[in-house]
C-alpha cells in the first residue's frame, strides 16, 4: 500500500500486511510528522483514497519510519527481517525518549511545595550563616582592630601621671601666692623694686578676702534665720 505524508507530501510504500486492521501511528523520516493509518481489512485507507494517483519515481522517495519502522522505499522490495527488528527496536526507543523528556519538562514546570520552599530557605539561611559571622563577633573584632590604632585614645598610665603633674603645679602655686602675700614685708625690704607689686597683690588679697568673709557671713545668717 502506498502511504503519504500530510506535512510534506512524501509517498512511502509498504507491504500491506504491516498495518494491522486496527491501524497504527507512523512517522515521517523526512519531516517527522507522525499521523495515524488504518489498516486495508479496516476503514479506508490511504491507498484506497489515492489509488488513481500516479506518484514520482520511486527512485526519489525519502526514507520512512515508523513506530514500529515498518515501512520501506520503493527501491528496496524485500527488507530483511533482522533489519526490521533493529529498526522497529530504534523506533521505539526514540519514542520513549521523547516521552522521558517531556515528563521530566512536565516535572521541572510544577511549582515547589509550601515545604520544599521553606526547607530551601533554611539551607540557604544555614549557609549564610556559616559565611558570615554575627553581630556580636563583628563588632568586637572591629573594636580589637581599631583600638590600638585610635589617635584619640590616651594609655591610662599617660592620663594618671598628667593628674598628678596638675595637682602638684596647682599646689605650687597656691603656696607661692601664700608665701608672698605671708611674707610681704620680709620681700618687700629685700626687694624694694618690687615693693609696688607687693602693694597691688596685697590689696587684692585683701579685696578676695573680704568678698570671701562676706560671702560666709550672708550664709551664716541664713542658716540661723
Amino acid at each position: 500500500m502506498l502511504i503519504k505524508c500530510p506535512n510534506c507530501n512524501a509517498q512511502y510504500e509498504v507491504p500491506n500486511d504491516i498495518i494491522p486492521a486496527t491501524g497504527r501511528d507512523v512517522q515521517c523520516s523526512n519531516c517527522s510528522k507522525t499521523w495515524f493509518v488504518t489498516g486495508l481489512s479496516g476503514k479506508k485507507t490511504v491507498k484506497d483514497k489515492i489509488s488513481n494517483y500516479e506518484g514520482p519515481q520511486s527512485s526519489g522517495l525519502p526514507k520512512f519510519e515508523t513506530t514500529e519502522s515498518f515501512l520501506k522505499d520503493k527501491s528496496s522490495k524485500d527488507i530483511d527481517a533482522d533489519v526490521l527488528e533493529i529498526l522497529r527496536e530504534e523506533a521505539d526507543l526514540e519514542i520513549r525518549t521523547r516521552e522521558a523528556d517531556r515528563n521530566a519538562s512536565s516535572a521541572a514546570q510544577k511549582p515547589l511545595s509550601k515545604r520544599a520552599i521553606k526547607n530551601s530557605t533554611k539551607d540557604n539561611r544555614k549557609a549564610h550563616d556559616k559565611i558570615l559571622p554575627n553581630n556580636i563577633e563583628i563588632g568586637t573584632t572591629l573594636e580589637e582592630t581599631l583600638a590600638p590604632n585610635s589617635p584619640d585614645e590616651v594609655p591610662e598610665k599617660s592620663k594618671t601621671k598628667s593628674g598628678k603633674v596638675g595637682f602638684f603645679i596647682g599646689l605650687a602655686i597656691i603656696g607661692v601666692c601664700w608665701a608672698a602675700f605671708t611674707f610681704e614685708d620680709l620681700i618687700t625690704q629685700s626687694m624694694p623694686q618690687a615693693a609696688a607689686y607687693m602693694e597691688i597683690y596685697k590689696n587684692y588679697v585683701d579685696y578676695l578676702i573680704a568678698i570671701r568673709d562676706g560671702v560666709l557671713k550672708n550664709l551664716l545668717e541664713q542658716i540661723k534665720n
